[in-house]
């Protein structure tokens, strides 16, 4: 048998479809059940990394509250190891103790907040350090007041030297007037060191001389009459300092959120900076033997650094000022400028820094799994691996132009699809100003859309929308279609030229320059709007912005006549596209120019007009541009719409999570008022 033409064609493409199904089928059972076996093993690399990554993020949250409640906002802290009792001191003019299990025990009235308490377990003595200018030592089991030292200036510090006889303290008269003093435990001033910078902490040595930091910078070692042994400056001014626990060394932090450890010779042994967010350092202190440095600032974050100067671990413990860090047994007490007290297990941190560094290496691998699983998915079913296998050769077949457009496909998907894909999963996340870094970042499930209906103001914003989406669309389906008839009803080429040119010239003024021209003219002193009400003997002082009554109406009142110039020419642009036999047709049959614009223009420039509906609708949910400089929403909440409480909230309120929410509602409004304008059109297509 002979073939030709067609059939040839026909019995080629035959042969070919066999071939490629008989291929198909005689795929090796082997390498099907290998690409199933990665298949299961890829899946299973997936669901490990995401719980290890789940255990990870659990891990982080290290910080719990330690169950002591002032009611005062706190400032200072002190520990005693023998009986577990720790002594809290409020900025509110008090000091309370609380034994082992978080219970009162004792509260001691100040006249000044309590800046620094050291413990004598030795002695039974807390020494207390107030601004109100006096040292007091009390008794540690009851309070009871033992001694009062009157400095006579604010006291910054205080410490206690190795064997208990002597007090140091810390104090100021004013910024360039600071002394360091030295007294007994009855109250005998032993010396007085003065200094022309403020001093922020002292510490005894083990040799019993004195080291101190202040404002200037400056790390400097006295003796007890205050002859200079050593002196070493800083780039910064610096906030605290502290002996570290089990050793002769000390911790030191300054304002730009750096710390450096030192001996007693003021050697540098470590040191290490806070990365991230940028911060003032405000406090420091140190677990056990120094093993880890813990990093307070005045945003409420606290840093940790190992041996090695290395961060480990941060987390926000509070929106307020950390003021001190004080070490225990196997933990950290943490209190600021308010009623709280933090704590941080240090036994639990290096597993902590193991998970961590476990979720990054995870994060990545989860990353592998889902490719690989997609991949070995592809290649283990027939069907999949045919589509794979044409959509290989297309790419390849055309990989210029694909390489070409892969700058395009990037830029695309950092700028738009990113964003996007932030907005969509934080939305359900308590993300915010003070939640921002990964390990406060928490799910919330449907919270910030529940939040968005029952806190009142998005609610208020679309009654406004509703009325301003009203407006929109009778402002879009009258002027500017009005306008675009009378131009193309004109006889004349030249002067449909003429008009069409001045009806388009208003596009080239950007939107904010009208914006402020509306605004002078409803200014209720020199405003155009009043002057002419008052040539009419109106009443011409009305701060139409300004009352509640009339702002609203004001805003939609802007733009009047409401010549809007990209809808007259999409309207134009259809009657200019009607067929001019149509119109001799119907003016044989006595057709008037009424009907000709009623029966044969409204019906086809009907497309047009429905394309302007959906547009309007997307640009009214979306802008608030001219809301935002007029009013700012109000007066009171008169002008609020949905857009703004967005804005509001993602940059002023630094409620992202909320924010992505109201931007994911409003997403879905207007998806959904697309597909129905998309659906209208194609049933009226059909």
């Amino acid at each position: 048998m002979i073939y030709k033409g067609d059939d040839t064609k026909r019995f080629a493409h035959g042969i070919g479809f066999c071939k490629t199904s008989l291929n198909e089928r005689n795929w090796p059972m082997k390498k099907r059940k290998l690409w199933i076996v990665l298949t299961s093993l890829f899946l299973i690399l997936s669901i490990v990394s995401v719980v290890i990554m789940s255990l990870s993020q659990k891990g982080n949250d290290l910080v719990t509250d330690a169950g002591m409640s002032t009611g005062l906002q706190n400032y200072s802290l002190a520990y005693d190891e023998t009986t577990g009792t720790t002594y809290v001191g409020a900025y509110q003019n008090a000091l309370v103790a609380y034994d082992k299990d978080n219970n009162e025990l004792w509260r001691f009235e100040t006249n000044g907040p309590v800046h620094e308490m050291k413990v004598d377990a030795a002695q039974g003595l807390l020494v207390v350090g107030c601004e109100d200018q006096n040292v007091y030592l009390l008794g540690l089991q009851d309070g009871s007041l033992k001694n009062t030292i009157n400095v006579q200036r604010r006291i910054y510090g205080v410490d206690i030297s190795s064997d208990g006889s002597k007090i140091a303290v810390a104090s100021a008269t004013n910024v360039n007037k600071s002394n360091i003093l030295v007294y007994t435990m009855d109250g005998e001033q032993v010396s007085n060191i003065q200094f022309t910078s403020q001093v922020k902490s002292v510490a005894f040595t083990s040799d019993d001389n004195l080291i101190y930091i202040n404002k200037a910078g400056e790390i400097g070692k006295v003796d007890q009459q205050g002859a200079e042994l050593a002196l070493v400056n800083s780039k910064y001014e610096l906030a605290q300092m502290v002996k570290i626990p089990g050793t002769s060394n000390l911790a030191i932090a300054d304002v730009n959120a750096e710390y450096k450890v030192i001996d007693e010779n003021l050697q540098t042994l470590q040191e290490g900076k806070a990365t991230g967010e940028t911060v003032i350092g405000n406090a420091i202190g140190a677990s056990q033997n120094g093993d880890y440095i813990f990093l307070g600032t005045e945003e409420g974050m606290v840093y940790v650094f190992d041996k090695n100067g290395n961060q480990i671990f941060s987390d926000r413990v509070t929106d307020s000022t950390v003021t001190n860090i004080i070490p225990l047994t196997d933990s950290v007490y943490i209190t600021g400028q308010a009623d709280y007290v933090k704590s941080i297990p240090t036994g639990s941190l290096a597993s902590t820094v193991l998970l961590a560094s476990l979720g990054s290496v995870f994060s990545i691998l989860l990353v592998v799994g889902i490719i690989g699983f997609l991949f070995c998915l592809i290649m283990s079913v027939a069907p999949l691996r045919r589509l794979g296998k044409r959509f290989v050769r297309a790419v390849w077949l055309h990989k210029t132009a694909y390489i070409l457009l892969v700058p395009t496909f990037v830029l695309i998907l950092i700028f738009n699809y990113y964003p996007m894909f932030t907005a969509l999963t934080r939305a359900f996340t308590n993300w915010s100003r003070t939640n921002y870094d990964w390990s406060e970042i928490q799910f919330v499930g449907l919270d910030n859309f529940v939040q968005a209906f029952t806190e009142g103001y998005f609610l208020v914003g679309l009654g406004n929308l509703a009325i301003m989406l009203i407006a929109a669309f009778l402002k879009v389906l009258t002027v500017p279609v009005l306008i675009a008839w009378l131009v193309f009803s004109m006889s004349k080429s030249r002067q449909k030229t003429i008009f069409r040119f001045l009806f388009v010239l208003p596009m080239v003024v950007p939107g904010i320059v009208s914006t402020l021209m509306w605004q002078q003219i409803y200014d209720p002193s020199i405003g155009l709007l009043n002057q002419i009400l008052k040539v009419f003997g109106l009443p011409g002082n009305t701060s139409w912005l300004g009352n509640e009554n009339t702002a609203l109406g004001a805003i939609i009142f802007m733009g009047f006549p409401w010549v809007n110039a990209f809808a007259f020419l999409v309207y134009y642009g259809g009657l200019i596209d009607i067929d001019a036999s149509l119109f001799e047709a119907a003016k044989v049959d006595g057709s008037t120019r009424w009907k000709d614009f009623r029966y044969i223009e409204m019906p086809l420039i009907w497309q047009q007009i429905k394309l302007m509906l959906i547009l309007t609708f997307i640009g009214t949910l979306q802008d608030y541009n001219s809301i935002f400089i007029l009013t700012k929403g109000g007066p009171g909440s008169a002008t609020y719409v949905p857009g703004l409480e967005l804005y509001y909230n993602a940059t002023r309120f630094g409620r992202y999570g909320y924010a992505c929410a109201l931007g994911v509602m409003l997403f879905i409004a207007i998806m959904i008022g697309t597909i129905l304008q998309m659906r209208v059109k194609s049933a009226d297509e059909q």
